[in-house]
């Protein structure tokens, strides 16, 4: 048992809906509002930063400082630019001896003039204070201001509300990365058709509770902003098997109605939606967002609802620990994580390949199938490169031996554009030549019939490619998301307490510097890694365990000593197999199972 503590009055859950029909004009036309209001402010921080700067540049010891950071900053720019052509030249994926002291050189410039910049406004800081605090000041009356233009040409208050407080969190996320002397800006985003909008339940004293019945309910208080219809009452519920339910949620019977738009724009639109799973009785619905995205090109939309709940009691159940990380198995699949403590596992687990049961602890995986249509996957996206360069470089050899180039009306635009080779080339997406491809068709360009052929053929091709990949890598992560929430389920499913480990995922995975030389198995490791997704699993087992009033111990590991005698375990072994040999009784240990165990037993000693 862990310690008592002060439990919370409630917790927040969310459910998620598949919509079961085609999202209405109107629904679309209120994303893009919301994309409008997000790269407006964009646009806000972007005046806000260039206003700091001018503060700071006002400053005389500072705008010194300053151009020794850019001038820093452009040496270490042309620094990895050297460095790249050495490697090439030499073919060798090692950097030379001399561009790589070079570029060590210029990076140890940079950091001393960052240091100096930093050291510089840390003494300015006083004298700029009040000026900072108008330009701040500034830049919240700009965001407030927003509102009104947002508001009154259409948007919803409630979209307003989600896109303004997620702006918001991004804008601290992105000053953290400066602070950590990481590179992070604000950027704009085109428009693709994706994006979220939200509606909110604003609840006053003393009114009833917005729980599942209450939407239901036909005379509800919040009609007007979000209404269910045919979804089954508590009897109704009750009487339902698990089989029944699903055959209801595939069927999308349940209709959810939500409010949009505002002023002109102001209407209701009727979604049918699959509920996956019964809401609880007495959950307080708080919000709804409603999210599209497209899977090339076809349309994907969901609503989640976000629920305040009772809090559930601490679990009195045996600790349980799971450690977290990747690594490729001989046949072929990868270990995610390994468990200590739970019962045995449900065999849908089992017989899908995703557990693998000793007896007394089992292992995460990656079924080895998984990993091959992952390959699949792969190969699909380097078949698409290889072909889009193939027709791109068709296209450049007719482009060079035109005397005048041709010239193009692109869509949005009113004004022919030349091509150039130039631009050709800067392309990496094959969606610009799939464009172009599309005007060729048309007549535009007078591009010979040949050429006009081997594109229309290729775009076709990529088509066709282009779906294979995206869909197939939608499913493929669907399918280890379902799978790490059933096993979250089990991992804490009567636990008194959850130990994993801490551990930054980013860190881990990290790209190595351009001057090291390259190692396959850290290659390896990385793309394991985004397959295996162990941090989003570590997310499920959090998750998990709230809802089942377990907590969660986080337990940072000491260096590896066999668990038996306290022997030393071989490193250089442990990059080649999970069973490793213990120096001191000589004994063949499972390194993963080795460290669950230690994390279990600290879960113990905090209990």
């Amino acid at each position: 048992m862990m310690p008592d503590t002060p439990a919370p009055a409630h917790r927040i859950i969310v459910h998620r809906w598949d919509v079961r029909a085609p999202l209405p004009d109107t629904v679309v036309d209120e994303i893009r509002r919301a994309h409008r209001l997000r790269n407006d402010l964009v646009q806000v921080e972007r005046e806000h930063a260039d206003a700091v700067a001018a503060v700071w540049a006002q400053h005389p010891d500072l705008a010194a400082a300053e151009a020794a950071v850019v001038a820093a900053e452009e040496a270490v720019s042309a620094a990895l630019d050297a460095v790249a052509a050495a490697k090439k030249r030499s073919g060798s994926p090692k950097a030379p001896r001399d561009e790589a002291a070079a570029l060590k050189a210029a990076r140890l410039v940079r950091r001393e003039a960052a240091a100096a910049r930093r050291a510089a406004k840390e003494a300015a800081y006083p004298a700029v204070k009040p000026a900072m605090v108008k330009a701040r000041e500034a830049r919240n009356a700009q965001v407030k201001a927003l509102y009104r233009v947002h508001v009154d040409g259409g948007l919803f208050w409630a979209s307003f509300n989600a896109v303004r407080d997620h702006h918001e969190t991004a804008v601290r996320a992105v000053a953290a990365r400066r602070k950590a002397g990481q590179a992070a800006e604000m950027r704009f985003r085109r428009w693709t058709g994706e994006g979220t909008i939200a509606v909110q339940l604003q609840r006053q004293a003393g009114a009833p509770r917005r729980s599942p019945a209450m939407l239901a309910d036909p005379t509800s208080p919040w009609r007007n902003v979000a209404a269910l219809a045919d979804y089954p009452d508590r009897a109704a519920l009750g009487a339902m098997t698990v089989a029944d339910w699903r055959r209801h949620a595939r069927r999308g019977v349940t209709k959810l109605t939500i409010r949009l738009g505002s002023g002109d724009h102001a209407t209701h639109v009727t979604l049918p939606v699959a509920v996956g799973r019964p809401m609880p009785a007495d959950a307080d619905i708080v919000g709804l967002q409603l999210t599209r995205r497209l899977v090339a090109g076809k349309e994907r939309a969901s609503i989640a609802v976000t629920m305040r709940v009772p809090h559930i009691e601490p679990a009195d159940g045996p600790p349980v620990g799971i450690h977290l990380g990747w690594r490729s198995m001989p046949d072929g699949a990868i270990r995610v994580a390994v468990v200590e403590g739970p019962a045995a596992p449900p065999s849908e687990l089992v017989d899908a390949g995703v557990v693998r049961w000793w007896g007394t602890w089992g292992e995460v995986r990656v079924p080895a199938s998984w990993v091959d249509e992952d390959r699949r996957l792969a190969a699909v996206a380097s078949q698409r490169d290889q072909n889009h360069n193939v027709a791109k470089a068709k296209l450049i050899d007719w482009l060079a031996a035109e005397p005048v180039a041709p010239t193009f009306t692109w869509p949005g635009r009113e004004e022919a554009e030349p091509l150039t080779v130039q631009a050709v080339r800067s392309w990496r997406s094959p969606r610009r030549l799939a464009s172009l491809t599309g005007l060729v068709c048309a007549g535009q360009g007078g591009l010979p019939a040949s050429l006009v052929s081997d594109l229309e053929a290729w775009r076709r091709q990529d088509a066709h490619l282009w779906q294979w990949h995206a869909h197939g890598t939608d499913q493929l992560a669907a399918r280890r998301l379902d799978a790490w929430r059933k096993v979250a389920r089990w991992v804490c499913s009567g636990a008194g307490a959850v130990g994993v480990d801490e551990w930054t995922l980013p860190a881990l995975i990290a790209r190595p510097d351009i001057t090291e030389n390259r190692d396959w198995q850290a290659d390896a490791a990385r793309r394991n890694a985004r397959l295996a997704a162990p941090g989003l699993l570590r997310a499920q087992v959090t998750r998990a365990a709230a809802s089942r009033g377990a907590a969660v111990v986080p337990v940072e590991l000491e260096a590896a000593a066999h668990r038996g005698c306290g022997g030393v375990l071989d490193r250089e072994q442990a990059r080649r197999s999970a069973r490793v040999e213990c120096r001191g009784c000589g004994a063949m240990v499972d390194q993963d199972r080795n460290a669950v165990l230690g994390i279990r037993d600290a879960v113990r000693v905090v209990g």
